[in-house]
């Protein structure tokens, strides 16, 4: 389950950055868009998610599977969103 968690947080960091590099497109998320502004979109993308990454990959032991499912999920949705809004 890891791996997949890694994977989808690179793909988002990827997806992100393509369609923030487009000047019709913000992000919604209000802390990584403050972050964005004071180090940088690819900056705040690779020290968000790679915290992240660390922190699931620390707390695999402790954290129901059932969540780490709902967690991909959710950054499959995010991904996919991403790409829907790249093909526009």
């Amino acid at each position: 389950m890891l791996p997949l968690l890694t994977l989808l947080q690179l793909l988002d960091i990827w997806t992100t950055h393509k369609c923030l590099s487009r000047s019709n497109t913000v992000e919604s998320n209000p802390i990584l868009a403050k972050l964005f502004g004071k180090i940088g979109v690819l900056p705040a993308l690779i020290l968000m998610k790679g915290s992240y990454i660390a922190l699931l990959w620390w707390a695999e032991k402790y954290v129901p599977v059932e969540l780490l499912y709902a967690i991909a999920a959710f950054y499959v949705w995010v991904v996919w969103n991403n790409l829907r809004v790249l093909s526009r």
